[in-house]
């Protein structure tokens, strides 16, 4: 699903298109967070914007997206599987030093969305889903599968102060595109040349 943003100038990793690229990234966020931490106690910062505000080089924050989060971790194999423990270890300390991960999946299952991942995640996002036990998942409780079928987009999401039902959008492809090729032409990169370059070695 995320293939067609490859090429904008925004990525810090090429778009991965298998489970194990997915792991290599999951790998690689974990030492990002580890490094911001200690960048972060150098200069005596707890978040992103305090940290930016001490330094003559602020840091980016950074958006990991993880589509059908569940079919990967059930191919890494499953729960104790390394990849999703770096998954865990990003979503429990990463948001304060600007790494924000994004799950997305079609399946929700409870033995993968477990609370030491749910729990972890400021806001949750549920689509109408069959079974309470597909929302319990999700948000955590029931509700999303009461969502009305004959209204697409509608979604229930949990921002940590109590269920609200809201109407989301649809993007089409021919819109991605377009957002995609826009962004292509942009020639400025969030990086310093520098930063690239130690990219590309490591």
């Amino acid at each position: 699903e995320l293939w067609p943003y490859a090429g904008i100038p925004h990525l810090l990793k090429p778009v991965a298109t298998s489970p194990e690229e997915a792991a290599d990234v999951a790998a690689f966020l974990v030492n990002e967070v580890d490094r911001r931490e200690a960048l972060f106690k150098a200069v005596g910062a707890k978040k992103l914007t305090a940290y930016n505000t001490r330094v003559d080089d602020p840091l980016p924050l950074l958006l990991a997206v993880f589509d059908e989060v569940t079919d990967l971790v059930l191919t890494w194999g499953g729960r104790k599987s390394p990849p999703f423990n770096d998954l865990i270890r990003v979503s429990s300390k990463g948001r304060a030093f600007g790494v924000v991960l994004l799950l997305a999946t079609q399946n929700p299952k409870a033995d993968i969305l477990d609370t030491s991942l749910r729990e972890n995640s400021g806001t949750r996002v549920a689509f109408k889903v069959d079974q309470a036990a597909q929302s319990k998942s999700i948000i955590g409780q029931p509700g999303a599968e009461a969502l009305p079928a004959g209204r697409p987009g509608r979604c229930v999401v949990d921002l940590g102060e109590g269920l609200q039902v809201l109407q989301g959008f649809t993007v089409s492809e021919a819109e991605v595109a377009d957002l995609v090729n826009s962004l292509k032409l942009v020639k400025s990169s969030p990086l310093k040349p520098e930063e690239v370059a130690l990219i590309e070695y490591s």
